[in-house]
């Protein structure tokens, strides 16, 4: 099953792989922190496996003048995996051994890796999640809190029945679970679309990126289908969405990027 479902897309390094594959990878460490890397699962002619990842980011803006040690053992990992031909979504986990070495080539850590076990296979993600390079903003409805803020993004990972952001970790308080919140798009080619939008998870708070990740459906989904908002919302899936690229040269989730900013709102 494991090696089926990776890429055969060898390189020469040293380390002499048969498969490998890239996962957006979910770590707890021993102390109980919790983090996102982008990494690289390898498999060798004997089963051996070996985790490739970026060395995470430093703590605070002291710390960051020297480099963050590698990962600990036994530390926990999930791999979060989805083949774009068949749009098949699987989550695998395991542990870190022991720390290898880091590659002279390609600078990732590499690390033991055991316990590999399928835990979900095509039940977890309904819709394909793709990323959208549009401008939009979440507003609070609440008018008891946050009433004259808006939180501004230049993009987001979208689906048809949702979308995932990333905020700082100042923001950590002012997503709640189950509140409602107004998401307006604003294309350039397009007069402006919103829809309200429900916090569906609680968020996940990321040690290594310093940030939050939320995920919000669309209420009333099923009877939004037949309007121009949702028209609109499949013409910028069809026409912008792409899958999220994994890049291992970067530690940082690939939707810090599009954050903007936090700005009062002023009446018109």
């Amino acid at each position: 099953m494991v090696l089926k479902m990776l890429d055969d897309n060898s390189k020469n390094n040293e380390f002499n792989s048969l498969e490998r594959g890239k996962f957006w990878a979910k770590i707890e460490m021993p102390d109980g922190s919790l983090g996102l890397l982008p990494s690289e699962l390898l498999i060798d002619d004997n089963d051996n496996l070996v985790l490739a990842c970026p060395r995470r980011s430093g703590g605070s803006s002291f710390l960051r003048l020297f480099k963050p040690k590698p990962l600990p053992a036994d530390s926990k990992l999930t791999l979060a995996y989805q083949d774009q031909d068949f749009s098949a979504f699987e989550i695998w986990s395991g542990s870190i051994g022991k720390f290898l070495r880091t590659d002279s080539i390609t600078g990732l850590d590499e690390y033991e890796f055991a316990e590999l076990k399928q835990e979900i296979t095509g039940s977890e993600r309904e819709f394909e999640r793709f990323i959208i390079s549009i401008p939009l903003k979440l507003e609070f409805l609440d008018q008891k809190r946050n009433l004259n803020k808006i939180l501004c993004f230049t993009g987001c990972e979208l689906s048809e029945n949702g979308l995932g952001l990333w905020l700082p970790i100042s923001n950590k308080n002012k997503i709640q679970i189950n509140e409602v919140y107004k998401i307006t798009f604003e294309p350039p080619e397009v007069e402006s679309f919103s829809f309200e939008v429900q916090c569906i998870r609680p968020h996940f708070e990321d040690s290594f990126s310093k940030g939050i990740h939320a995920g919000f459906s669309l209420i009333n989904y099923a009877e939004l289908k037949d309007t121009l908002p949702f028209v609109r919302l499949m013409q910028l899936i069809e026409a912008r969405g792409k899958p999220a690229d994994i890049d291992l040269d970067e530690s940082e989730h690939y939707l810090a990027k599009f954050w903007k900013g936090e700005f009062l709102r002023f009446s018109k």
